[in-house]
């Protein structure tokens, strides 16, 4: 019997925010096949501040009095160790963190277009949370689903929402949703879902051409017809496409 972990909406997320995720065609088109979410290790996304250990901390949060005057600045053991400590409790947690990406945009964004599919190749899966947490079929983990901050120093902080929750305000756009799991030593991570509970509609890049959706959609008719009549056309209208 497959065993399912304990998923958590968390920060009041209401189960009908809609979600948008963007995918290459390749890996639409594995989503489709494997009926599988991929997560990402965190160290591995493109922000250098994710999953990396924090700046140091200013002088006088390693360094305390000892003795008088002459002596205020020698370091102070106890300070260094439990930085040392602290440190090692973040990466060690960073590198065993994995998230799957959503944006939590009332409508398509054609910066997201943009920035992680191919363009003439893209396809973007439409969702709520709700649907996202009940077409999760099995997981031996705890998984998390949670919106992400945007601070403009986020990395000051020691604990798993700064691993996780916590992302530069240069990405304030991208509105972010994230599912995670921690605590796991894998390599690599992918979660079974019901995609056509999770899929309420697929869209096509503005920027793709007439013939790759006739084929795209003939092949998805092929795997479920009801996720082919699922298929629009995105709602950005460009010039010359």
């Amino acid at each position: 019997m497959e065993h399912l972990g304990e998923i958590i909406i968390r920060d009041s997320l209401p189960e009908s925010t809609v979600i948008w995720r963007y995918f290459s065609l390749d890996k639409f088109l594995y989503l489709i096949l494997h009926k599988e979410l991929y997560l990402s290790k965190i160290m591995t996304l493109d922000d250098k501040k994710e999953g990396s250990r924090p700046p140091e901390f200013k002088l006088l949060n390693l360094y305390v009095p000892i003795g008088g005057v002459s002596n205020k600045y020698k370091a102070s053991r106890e300070a260094l160790k439990s930085k040392q400590v602290r440190d090692n409790q973040f990466l060690v947690s960073a590198s065993n963190t994995f998230v799957n990406c959503w944006s939590m945009n009332k409508s398509e964004s054609f910066a997201l277009w943009c920035i992680y599919t191919d363009k003439n190749y893209g396809i973007a899966v439409k969702s709520t949370i709700g649907k996202l947490k009940e077409s999760i079929k099995s997981n031996s983990h705890s998984i998390n689903i949670s919106r992400v901050f945007y601070e403009p120093d986020f990395t000051n902080k020691f604990s798993i929402d700064t691993i996780v929750k916590r992302k530069s305000e240069f990405y304030r756009f991208e509105e972010e949703v994230r599912l995670y799991i921690s605590q796991s030593d894998n390599d690599s991570l992918q979660i079974s879902v019901d995609i056509e509970l999770l899929i309420t509609e697929i869209y096509f890049s503005p920027f793709m051409k007439s013939n790759t959706k006739i084929a795209v959609k003939e092949w998805l008719s092929t795997k479920s017809e009801s996720l082919s009549k699922k298929v629009k056309n995105s709602e950005i209208e460009l010039r010359n496409i």
